[in-house]
């Protein structure tokens, strides 16, 4: 079985193994590589946060050797939600998002052989998946606290991010809090540009979205 794509809920007890795989791939990146200090609870090389409870949605990437190898996760922000309950003061331009049709991401992660095997384009099909659950879900914008450094990658991917306030810091990152648009037309741009040849996430359905 090649590479692929799918959603994981976070009490889907029939898919406990890709959820473990998820949170050990989270425990590589976020303590053990870039040794954030702030945020994380650890269990057994797994990481964890209050924010993986029942209304969190992840999307996952799936090896050949069923690991989870580059995911996210997503929150609807008429829920609590990192951003809003820990870092209010990133969003500067416009009231704090509470909205079930703006959805908050965090939690993005790839594994560095993936990251070494793939230069820039896992980027690319993580962000074309999100727009996919978003256009199913109807959801009109993302919201996150993203690292500096991966806005540049952000920017060279196509999608329209634009900040809602001055660069800050956290404890473990020097970041921005970021708005991205949700619709038909940024899914099929993000498509062209990377050369993505169709719909990752095959258990939604986008016939009405698309042309």
């Amino acid at each position: 079985m090649g590479n692929f794509f799918c959603i994981l809920e976070a009490n889907d007890e029939g898919r406990a193994e890709l959820l473990a795989s998820m949170h050990y791939l989270r425990w590589q990146v976020f303590h053990q590589e870039l040794q954030w200090t702030e945020g994380l609870m650890i269990r057994n090389c797994m990481e964890f946060d209050q924010y993986d409870c029942a209304y969190a949605k992840y999307i996952v990437r799936i090896n050949p050797y069923s690991q989870v190898d580059a995911c996210c996760r997503l929150i609807p922000t008429d829920k609590p939600y990192m951003l809003a309950e820990h870092y209010p003061h990133f969003i500067q331009t416009q009231p704090i998002p509470h909205d079930a049709r703006i959805w908050e991401i965090s939690r993005v992660a790839v594994s560095k052989k993936l990251r070494e095997q793939t230069r820039s384009r896992i980027l690319p099909q993580l962000i074309a998946a999100m727009l996919e659950y978003g256009l199913a879900s109807g959801i009109d914008s993302f919201v996150s606290l993203t690292t500096d450094h991966l806005v540049p990658a952000l920017e060279s991917a196509g999608w329209d991010s634009a900040p809602l306030g001055k660069k800050g810091s956290t404890p473990n990152d020097k970041c921005y809090a970021l708005i991205q648009t949700v619709s038909a037309e940024m899914l099929m741009r993000i498509r062209s540009l990377h050369s993505i040849p169709g719909q990752l996430l095959h258990e939604l359905d986008l016939s009405g979205f698309l042309p």
